[in-house]
């Protein structure tokens, strides 16, 4: 199996797909231990912005990114405070987690900002909805 990493990768291991694949920043290299497993309550930085959700929540979307990170077959950095950390933007992350919580859109003047990171996070269920309210 392929390890998801958030840092930068070592010279000759292979990196995440591109944006076009939605996996510019994560990278993927062998495991050198055992995948993680998880608290119920789970503590992120997302580029510097700190959340805490539920692991169920992160994992609500079977066939998104966020599943597949947390699923417990890769091992997901962390930052010193023991923090999951995605080096991603944070600034419309917490749309992304409301989505996910309770099927909430964000508002409309956020529709762009929200699609790039769903889109990225391959949440269908938001990219659909966002791409019908363009």
């Amino acid at each position: 199996p392929l390890v998801l990493s958030t840092a930068a990768p070592d010279p000759g291991e292979s990196q995440g797909r591109s944006d076009t694949g939605h996996m510019s920043d994560v990278h993927l290299h062998k495991p050198t231990m055992a995948a993680q497993s998880f608290p119920p309550v789970v503590p992120l930085n997302v580029g510097g912005k700190f959340f805490t959700t539920r692991l169920s929540t992160l994992t609500k979307d079977p066939n998104c990114m966020l599943s597949a990170m947390f699923s417990g077959r890769h091992v997901i950095d962390q930052d010193q405070d023991g923090r999951y950390f995605i080096d991603r933007s944070g600034d419309f992350f917490g749309y992304v987690l409301e989505y996910l919580r309770t099927g909430a859109p964000p508002p409309l003047r956020l529709a762009n900002d929200v699609y790039k990171e769903a889109n990225y996070y391959q949440i269908s269920g938001l990219v659909e909805w966002l791409e019908e309210s363009f």
